[in-house]
């Protein structure tokens, strides 16, 4: 079920295209990298974080966004299976988090499932969760 090179850079072109956006706020951009189906789902580290459809997770983003100076994520490891159209990325990521003088690093694991559609791939399903030492 390992992938081949290409699709492999191609999920992960899309992961740091979605990270770059994340970084950026651009909800337009973050949005855009989901699927637009009403059951897209991304479930994070908090426990009101189970977000089902587009208008949830924009909300949800929009409020994070809110509340801080900087958020942003980069990939420190990662494994990638798939099959067809449809590929699962587990990773490790760095949380670097800006808020109120203070800044901090969260090591995070993600599980990501993306769907190929039209030569993309969009993230159907996204599930965070902290590193606990």
């Amino acid at each position: 079920m390992k992938v081949d090179i290409h699709t492999e850079q191609q999920v992960l072109s899309t992961m740091d295209v979605f990270f770059d956006a994340y970084s950026r706020r651009d909800l337009t951009g973050v949005l855009g990298l989901f699927l637009p189906d009403p059951d897209v789902v991304l479930i994070g580290t908090e426990s009101d974080e189970r977000l089902v459809g587009l208008n949830a997770i924009g909300e949800r983003l929009q409020d994070d966004w809110s509340r801080t100076d900087e958020l942003s994520m980069k990939t420190t490891w990662h494994s990638l299976s798939g099959k067809e159209d449809v590929c699962w990325l587990a990773a490790e990521i760095m949380v670097t988090i800006s808020a109120e003088g203070s800044r901090i690093q969260l090591p995070a694991r993600i599980t990501v499932v993306l769907e190929r559609r039209e030569e993309r791939w969009l993230i159907a399903h996204w599930h965070s969760s902290l590193a606990r030492e």
